[in-house]
This record gives structure tokens, C-alpha cells and sequence, in this order.
């Protein structure tokens, strides 16, 4: 998945932001701030336009703490809280609940977990902003790409199936795969598919709404 929200990253250990981030950006999110304190997470929440904020809960030695950063972005702006904290017990988490976070990651993390935490959060936070945009004579289209079924390319042309409507424009696969949802994968040299989508896979070929789709050998390893 790749995408253009605007991520915080507030955590005292610079080594530990420093390998968030990293995580972070191998997972399609190239804009990442980082904050090592809670006067730095005001500063640069106030300066850019932040949609998640990924903040630990104990700030270390600062006077305030990851949940009163929370608290000040809350009343300031609208962003997605995700706390950050080597601790569960109830007592920190209970102290937490107050600012409606969608989501924690415990220390030390595990990268799966931050991707299928991202991408349930984006998913349902962010759905209008990660539309993808067509381009073309006529203007612009902005597509849910959940709704896609599947993708086909010919001649320079991309031919993008839905339940209701097939949509044309030029582009090619490899690029308009960078701007959708990891649950797209390419089963052919001419095809896309929307995984959620598929029905059946049999032999050489997917079908996903009574459509028969190619199944390229090579391809095979995208489905299972």
C-alpha cells in the first residue's frame, strides 16, 4: 500500500523512532514526522497536517506525558491516535481510553502487526482520502478501490471492472499498483485482482463475479 497521509511518529528513544519509521516507509507511508518529546509533538502537530499519530505513552523523563500529547491533539485538530507502549496493564491503558486512540502497538514491535494495524485504520478512517484518481479527457474520477473487482491491461489502456461500471484511462499495471491496497496482486502479465473479490481459483484461471481471469504460472504464489 502506498499513501499520502501525513504520519507522527512522538517516542523519546531516538533508535526505536529511527526503526519505526523505517517500518513505516517499507510500508508505503513516505511521510513520517518524528518527535522525540511533547513540545516537539505540539510543534510539528500545529505546523503540518497530521492524520495518524503514533505516540508512546511514557515520554521517559518529560514532565508530560504521550496521553497529554493525545489529549492536546484531540482538542486542536482531528487525527487517528495509535499509543505506543512497552505496558498493558489496565491501569495505563484505562488512563488512555480518555483520548479514543484507535489502536496500540506494544513494544517490541512486530511488523505485521503495524501492517495490518495501518491498514485496518486507514481503511476506515481515511476510505474518501485513499480513493485513487483517474485521469483523463474528460477530467478526473475518484474510485474507491475496494469496489474494483479486478483490472486488465491492454495497449496502453487500463480497463478497471466493478459490479456497475468499467472505467478506461492509459496508464500502466505497475503503476497504478503502487497506489492501491495490499489485497491487489497481479495473477497475470495483463491482470490485477482484488483478492477480497475472488470466488474461485481453479487450474489457470480466478473467477470473481462469474469472470474468468487468467492465472499466469508465474503469478500463482500472489494468490496462495
Amino acid at each position: 500500500m502506498k499513501t499520502t497521509l501525513n504520519l507522527l511518529v512522538v517516542e523519546d528513544e531516538t533508535i526505536i523512532a529511527e526503526n519505526l519509521k523505517r517500518i513505516l516507509i517499507n510500508l508505503g507511508f513516505p511521510n513520517i514526522y518524528i518527535a522525540n518529546n511533547y513540545d516537539e509533538g505540539v510543534f510539528l502537530f500545529d505546523k503540518e497536517q497530521i492524520h495518524i499519530a503514533l505516540v508512546d505513552i511514557n515520554l521517559g523523563s518529560q514532565s508530560k506525558t504521550g496521553i497529554e500529547l493525545a489529549q492536546y491533539m484531540n482538542e486542536n485538530g482531528k487525527v487517528a491516535i495509535v499509543y505506543i507502549t512497552a505496558n498493558s496493564d489496565m491501569h495505563t491503558l484505562d488512563k488512555a481510553k480518555i483520548t479514543r486512540p484507535t489502536s496500540y502497538l506494544l513494544k517490541p514491535f512486530d511488523r505485521k502487526v503495524i501492517q495490518s494495524t495501518l491498514e485496518i485504520l486507514v481503511y476506515n478512517e481515511f476510505s474518501s482520502v485513499e480513493k485513487i484518481k483517474l485521469k483523463d479527457q474528460s477530467g478526473t474520477t475518484l474510485i474507491d478501490p475496494q469496489i474494483i473487482d479486478y483490472i486488465k491491461s491492454d495497449g496502453g489502456y487500463l480497463e478497471i471492472f466493478t459490479p456497475e461500471k468499467r472505467y478506461v484511462y492509459r496508464d500502466t499495471l505497475k503503476n497504478i499498483l503502487e497506489l492501491l491496497p495490499e489485497t491487489f496482486v497481479q495473477v497475470h502479465k495483463s491482470f490485477l485482482v482484488n483478492k477480497s473479490k475472488i470466488s474461485k481459483v481453479k487450474g489457470t484461471y480466478i473467477e470473481i463475479n462469474q469472470e474468468e481471469i487468467p492465472l499466469g504460472r508465474n503469478y500463482k504464489t500472489n494468490i496462495f
